[in-house]
């Protein structure tokens, strides 16, 4: 993220086109963007690994993962709004 904020002022130029930078910086996004959707995605499959351990470890793991699902939809939703910007 400090990279892209470092390199903001070239895309504000308001061309649609955009410069090279500009490009890099939008597919730099919609990269970022397809790992936290995917992310968001496949949440289950994380807990499909701690089938057969107690329920206490499973809960556990559930809690933390329920944390990141949580805040990898924030970062999504600043993700949207940044590429709206670009």
């Amino acid at each position: 993220m400090e990279r892209l904020g470092k390199e903001e002022p070239s895309v504000s130029g308001g061309q649609q086109g955009g410069t090279g930078s500009s490009r890099r910086i939008r597919f730099q996004v919609n990269n970022v963007h397809t790992w936290a959707s995917a992310a968001l995605t496949n949440d289950d499959m994380c807990m499909e690994g701690f089938k057969g351990q107690p329920a206490v470890v499973r809960e556990a793991v559930r809690v933390n993962v329920a944390d990141a699902m949580h805040l990898t939809a924030i970062a999504l939703a600043i993700i949207n709004a940044m590429a709206k910007q670009i």
